[in-house]
């Protein structure tokens, strides 16, 4: 069953991976760097304001349908009372936002609702997951990823105007989203409507799932929100290009985490950490992330030509100092799912906090000068320094626990 549900995870990943990056790749070639670069910064910014609206929820219905799983279809109504219950506040603030910067509402609106749609979109998947429904969710995935591929598609050959392109993304989340309700009530005859009565017991409910999405997804964003305003879209444009191919070779991460965690959860149970288990996560997804990385560094080049063309000009060298950041990535992920692993989530929520802000003070002094280029040196200084913290704590936690073994044994 396990190996069954990892399958179709790995599947549904294998999608968005594949049509997300061949839709990067299409809306790179065909805008030109200045507006992909504008589009993207947009897009970041909308997802930081949606960041709240996500709330983390997705885990607490994984967690919570297995504890209650009488009330999971109950709680379902609630979160959806609380995620449009924060809506509405975050949709008027980033009006406000927008009116106070001069920015293009237009795109700036389409970009925020698209990521809010999508917040919906993953609760929904997080529901039939927690039922077991993974060939389903497989089955929308597939649905999804060509249906916003096709929807997109059309839009930037239509026009490669960002505000047609924004369009045509919102477009193709309010199709998903119906797609995926009416999958819903196929499979799990689910109501969706909303419940407010509830709004302060769920959201402490899912405080910590907040906080801990909230640092996580603020990391993915405050790059590029940052670039755009210290180097302006076109630095966005060759940045986005390069981070486009990263994040999807950092899904091979997800997929290491789905086979590995229950097993090492398992082995680990009680904290009986030794060294080996904690050697052996950092071989596996170093190693990994070697083979992914080191062909990055060393094909940047040729990968940058083939994929967007000769307009992305600071994109090899951009996408060389990132395959340094992709192999950091997963060192740290390999440090921290062993802490997961024995329940220290909280250490690895502080190195992530820690991340965000040496981000931020990085990219003030990297981004102005060096722009895409700073970008990335950005995230190698915030992701090194988390590896090191993650790394650090694994070492502390290595050691005291085999102190506390070896006095058992002179007993």
């Amino acid at each position: 069953m396990l190996l069954r549900n990892v399958f179709w995870m790995t599947s549904t990943t294998g999608l968005r991976l594949i049509s997300g990056m061949a839709l990067s790749v299409v809306l790179a070639r065909q805008m030109g760097v200045q507006d992909f670069g504008l589009l993207m910064g947009w897009f970041a910014v909308g997802g930081l304001f949606a960041i709240p609206v996500n709330y983390g929820l997705g885990p607490l219905i994984l967690r919570e349908a297995v504890h209650q799983a009488d009330r999971g279809a109950f709680m379902l109504q609630e979160i959806i009372g609380l995620k449009m219950a924060i809506s509405l506040p975050i949709i008027l603030g980033a009006l406000l936002y927008g009116g106070i910067v001069q920015a293009p509402v237009g795109i700036m609106v389409a970009m925020l609702l698209t990521h809010v749609i999508d917040s919906y979109i993953d609760l929904f998947s997080c529901m039939l997951r927690s039922h077991g429904q993974y060939a389903a969710e497989t089955r929308f995935a597939t649905l999804q990823a060509a249906l916003q591929f096709f929807v997109v598609f059309c839009g930037v050959m239509l026009s490669t105007d960002p505000l047609v392109v924004a369009a045509a993304f919102l477009g193709s989340r309010l199709l998903s989203l119906a797609l995926l309700v009416r999958t819903m009530r196929i499979n799990l005859n689910a109501s969706l409507r909303p419940v407010f009565s509830n709004l302060r017991r769920t959201a402490s409910m899912g405080f910590h799932y907040f906080v801990d999405n909230g640092i996580q997804s603020s990391l993915q964003y405050v790059d590029v929100v940052l670039l755009k305003a210290f180097a302006g879209p076109v630095a966005v444009g060759n940045y986005q290009a390069g981070m486009k191919i990263v994040v999807g070779l950092t899904q091979a991460i997800n997929i290491l985490v789905n086979a590995t965690l229950p097993a090492l959860s398992k082995q680990l149970a009680g904290r009986t950490l030794g060294w080996r288990p904690a050697v052996q996560s950092l071989l596996l997804y170093g190693g990994v992330g070697a083979i992914l990385s080191v062909p990055l560094f060393l094909f940047a080049g040729w990968i940058s030509t083939v994929l967007y063309g000769h307009e992305f000009s600071e994109l090899p060298a951009t996408l060389q100092l990132l395959a340094g950041f992709l192999l950091l990535r997963f060192i740290g992920a390999g440090s921290g799912i062993v802490l997961v692993a024995i329940g220290d989530q909280r250490m690895r929520s502080l190195a992530m906090a820690a991340g965000l802000l040496i981000l931020v003070a990085a990219s003030a002094v990297m981004m102005p000068r060096f722009g895409a280029e700073g970008a990335a040196l950005s995230m190698i200084i915030t992701y090194g320094a988390v590896a090191s913290i993650l790394l650090l704590t694994l070492v502390l936690r290595v050691g005291k626990t085999t102190r506390v073994v070896h006095k058992a044994e002179d007993a």
